[in-house]
């Protein structure tokens, strides 16, 4: 959460839509230009600055790798909800679980 937190200070500033940006992207972590465009009232390209603002500094990722119709992730907060399948803690519990299932079966047979 520390890297969320962070990061707001410099996308807020120097736009007064940064904080109406910042609830936005709380409500809706994928999103498009569009999108932000439509809801802060505003013109494409003050939605397109401030989303590519946002890219630069790692809190969106493009998402669609298309050049039209791009959508974007809020990715620190979205990775907040995103269990790493790949950390050893995760793989710890699901591989005894497997066995022991695997071992439950054989004995019924």
């Amino acid at each position: 959460m520390w890297c969320v937190v962070h990061h707001f200070p410099q996308l807020l500033v120097p736009s007064p839509n940064g904080q109406r940006l910042l609830d936005y992207l709380f409500l809706h972590p994928l999103l498009s230009v569009r999108m932000v465009e439509q809801y802060l009232q505003c013109t494409f390209a003050t939605a397109s600055k401030l989303v590519e603002h946002g890219v630069s500094l790692g809190l969106l990722r493009e998402v669609t790798g298309q050049q039209r119709n791009r959508r974007y992730r809020y990715e620190p907060y979205l990775a907040l909800f995103e269990p790493s399948c790949t950390s050893p803690n995760v793989m710890e519990t699901i591989e005894p679980n497997r066995s022991a299932m695997r071992d439950r079966h054989m004995d019924d047979d």
